[in-house]
Order: structure tokens, then sequence, then C-alpha cells
């Protein structure tokens, strides 16, 4: 599935309804350049899931762990860009959490040495924005799922 993102505000909301229709279990995985909008989407998920606190980027610390809310669905939330092998993520038994979501941005290398299923979101910048907004602009969503039981998730977005 494709979808047009306008704007930090559509990416926001289509995070969103994404973690509305989440479950604890399922893992998605982010790919894009830097400025993408990884975080803003991961922001909406995390509002979608109901999850307490805020969300800010786990770059430097590799992972944050958000505690669930109302819906009973934690988020992990990992950058997954400074880890060498797929042992790396297993030691720090991001697998091993039923009750959550897994967001693995970079994980493509290490995603399947967790499940045989998961929803791959690449995000691509069509245009960079102004100088007094740059994080505005154009983006395309490219969603993959693998394995089954994600046609609930891609209905609620499509």
């Amino acid at each position: 599935m494709q979808f047009q993102i306008s704007d930090s505000d559509a990416m926001h909301d289509f995070g969103q309804r994404l973690g509305q229709a989440l479950v604890g279990g399922d893992i998605v995985v982010l790919d894009g350049p830097l400025g993408a909008g990884k975080t803003t989407l991961v922001q909406g998920i995390g509002l979608g899931l109901d999850v307490a606190g805020s969300i800010t980027s786990p770059t430097f610390v590799v992972s944050r762990i958000h505690r669930a809310g109302e819906r009973g669905i934690g988020l992990i939330h990992v950058d997954a860009y400074r880890l060498k092998t797929a042992t790396d993520l297993l030691d720090m038994e991001v697998d091993d959490q039923p009750n959550s979501v897994l967001v693995l941005e970079w994980g493509r290398p290490f995603v399947e040495a967790l499940s045989s299923r998961w929803l791959d979101v690449s995000i691509a910048r069509d245009d960079y924005g102004s100088d007094e907004d740059p994080a505005s602009g154009q983006r395309t969503l490219v969603i993959n799922s693998h394995g089954p039981d994600w046609d609930h998730v891609l209905k609620a977005l499509s």
C-alpha cells in the first residue's frame, strides 16, 4: 500500500490511526532518511496506543519503553542504526514483550531474527519543505506486510 502524506500533522494523524489498529506483539519496522518523519509517526502511534509519557527519538539511548495506558498496550521504540547484529537486538529482550508494540527504526537487517510477522513502513521525502519549516513537505509511505494477520491494520489505514 502507498500513501501520500502532506505534512507533519498528517504524518502524526496517520501514525495515530496505525496505533489504534495495532495490538500487543505487533512489530513495525520504519525506514527512511533523516528528517523523514519517523519520530513524528511514532508519536502518532503512541497516541493511538494511548501510552504514557511523551515520545522522543531513541537515537542516543537506542531504545525507549513507554508504559501502557488505558488500552493496556505498551510501546517499545528502538533505533537500530548503531546495532551491529541481530544478537544486539535480541539481547535487549524486545522480542519477549507480548503486551507491547515494537517499533524498530532502521530495523530491516534484524527483524527476521525476531519474528516472521511484521509491518514494513518505508518513508520517502518527496521534497524538503522550506527554510522556515524544514520538517514540512510531502512524504510517500509504502507499507508492506510480512506474515499473516495484517488485514485489519491495512483496512484501518485505507
